[in-house]
C-alpha cells in the first residue's frame, strides 16, 4: 500500500504466497491404491487363510522363538515342503 500524496511509485502487485509443504499434484492415491502398488512392485500377492485356534497360538509361540515374520514362515514351508522337487 502506498500513500496517497505518492506520484512516483507505482503500485505493488499482490501476488498469491503459495501455500506451505509439498505442492498437491490433484491425483491423490487411498491408501488401499498406495498399498496395492507397493505389493505390485514386491511382487507380492495377499492370500487368506483361516487356521484353528490352536494352531495359530503354536504358530505364535513359534514366531516369537524364531524372531521370524508370518511372511517368512509360509514361504519357507512353501518352498522347503509343498513345492520341493521330488
Amino acid at each position: 500500500m502506498k500513500d496517497t500524496d505518492d506520484k512516483v511509485t507505482a503500485e505493488l502487485v499482490d501476488l498469491p504466497k503459495r501455500g506451505r509443504g509439498r505442492p498437491s499434484t490433484g491425483q491423490a492415491m487411498t491408501a488401499a491404491e498406495r498399498k496395492a502398488a507397493q505389493r505390485a512392485r514386491a511382487g507380492l500377492v495377499p492370500v487368506t487363510v483361516e487356521l484353528p485356534v490352536e494352531l495359530v497360538d503354536a504358530l505364535n509361540d513359534y514366531l516369537r522363538y524364531k524372531d521370524m515374520t508370518k511372511n517368512e514362515v509360509f514361504a519357507k514351508l512353501l518352498r522347503t515342503q509343498l513345492l520341493r522337487k521330488r
